[in-house]
């Protein structure tokens, strides 16, 4: 008998845990070509929250070192144009720069209490040097990613 239970248990962690991942996306960013940059690579993990909030964390690894990086989440611009191509205007800001450590990994987090699906933070999220904005060597698209 408590070997069928032992087997109920695991079976309703499995479904409990399955059931919770359906409110998170993983997103690999695409890498830009730009001067000084090789190798970069990214992931967003986007989080729907039990609050109706969403929480976005975004991880880079081989930037420049001993950086400072922003990164916003951006309205689609140019119509026909792909996200990452479009020119949008910020929709939401990850906040204040933080700066790569000593093997070019940085991590920024933002948590939206307003946005509740994700095209309501933005179609792409770029990432770029917060001295030079003009560099972005990250860029995702997410104006297909939904929960």
């Amino acid at each position: 008998m408590n070997r069928k239970l032992l087997i109920l248990a695991a079976v309703s962690a499995l479904g409990f845990v399955s059931c919770n991942n359906m409110m998170v996306k993983t997103v690999n960013f695409t890498a830009r070509t730009q001067t000084g940059y090789m190798g970069q690579a990214g992931t967003a993990t986007i989080e729907k929250l039990s609050s109706g909030g969403i929480k976005s964390t975004i991880t880079f690894t081989n930037l420049k070192a001993g950086t400072a990086y922003i990164a916003h989440y951006h309205n689609q611009g140019t119509v026909g144009v792909a996200p990452c191509d479009s020119g949008g205007s910020v929709k939401t800001d990850y906040g204040t720069a933080v700066t790569s450590d000593a093997m070019g990994k940085v991590t920024l987090t933002v948590t939206s209490n307003t946005a509740t699906t994700i095209a309501d933070l933005g179609v792409y999220i770029n990432v770029h040097e917060s001295i030079t904005p003009s560099i972005v060597p990250m860029c995702a698209d997410v104006s297909t990613t939904t929960f």
